[in-house]
């Protein structure tokens, strides 16, 4: 049942929250109208949630995020594609965060991996008005996880964390990807991260 729903997510019959648009007009009749992009992360989440309940497991979706550009980049005909995100953080007000990640073409994808993409991601943070923190926020070493992404179904994935620097009276973000093997980074993304700091007040 499980391989079935998956597939069905990527003809575009299913959509995360229900039928797709495109086959519930079909059903009522009215003529269709261009579907709506399921974009990787929403497809990986899907999947991911489908194969956690066949199993009997429970798995935490990722934080929602908003495409703002999608750029074509090395390639003739397929191309690499640059992503580019944005998110809030639900314990911050006045801070809005973008994420840059990068997903392979089609080509790469039917060759092999086709559930994977890579894990470097890159973050910024801009200030659009007072800072303000919510009264349960996380002010430990290790910080909260504000954000995460999927890079393939089990193994893989992009976070953002936030830290609260008290003596500053900021918060940095930072971005690092996590992975279950060690052996399956061939390019060292593991021990890359990138980071922005906003002033609070």
């Amino acid at each position: 049942m499980a391989i079935v729903v998956i597939f069905a997510l990527a003809l575009g019959l299913v959509h995360p929250q229900g039928v797709h648009p495109r086959l519930e007009r079909a059903v009522h009749g009215a003529p269709p109208a261009t579907p709506a992009r399921l974009d990787r992360s929403a497809f990986l989440r899907a999947a991911l949630g489908v194969v956690a309940g066949a199993a009997g497991a429970a798995v935490a979706a990722p934080a929602r995020a908003e495409t703002v550009a999608s750029i074509g980049t090395s390639g003739l005909l397929f191309k690499d594609t640059l992503n580019i995100e944005s998110f809030d953080d639900p314990k911050v007000s006045g801070v809005k965060l973008y994420v840059a990640d990068f997903q392979r073409p089609i080509n790469e994808r039917l060759s092999a991996n086709f559930f994977s993409d890579p894990t470097q991601a890159s973050v910024t943070c801009v200030r659009t008005g007072t800072v303000a923190l919510a009264a349960d926020i996380n002010t430990s070493a290790e910080g909260e996880e504000v954000f995460s992404q999927a890079r393939s179904l089990f193994f893989k994935s992009v976070k953002v964390r936030r830290i609260y620097d008290k003596n500053s009276n900021a918060l940095i973000y930072v971005s690092y990807s996590s992975r279950l093997s060690r052996e399956d980074d061939s390019n060292k993304s593991r021990f890359k991260s990138t980071m922005c700091a906003v002033p609070i007040g």
